[in-house]
């Protein structure tokens, strides 16, 4: 992972699949809310395709050993 990375994100393009937005919880405290903007919403199904094949590959590779 590169420094200043967070996940499969760099800092700079965390901006671009992620909006914050402020207010108050249920209880009345501060709380910040976040929500996937639709690349983030992409890129997420992207990347969970990716995850489910490389599982299924190695769930394959564990049966035939």
């Amino acid at each position: 992972m590169q420094r200043g990375a967070c996940g499969a994100f760099s800092l700079g393009s965390l901006a671009r699949v992620v909006v914050q937005n402020g207010g108050f919880s249920d209880d009345n405290r501060k709380a910040k809310f976040y929500k996937l903007t639709p690349t983030g919403r992409k890129q997420l199904l992207k990347e969970r395709s990716n995850r489910e094949g490389l599982s299924t590959a190695i769930n394959t590779a564990l049966k035939t050993t």
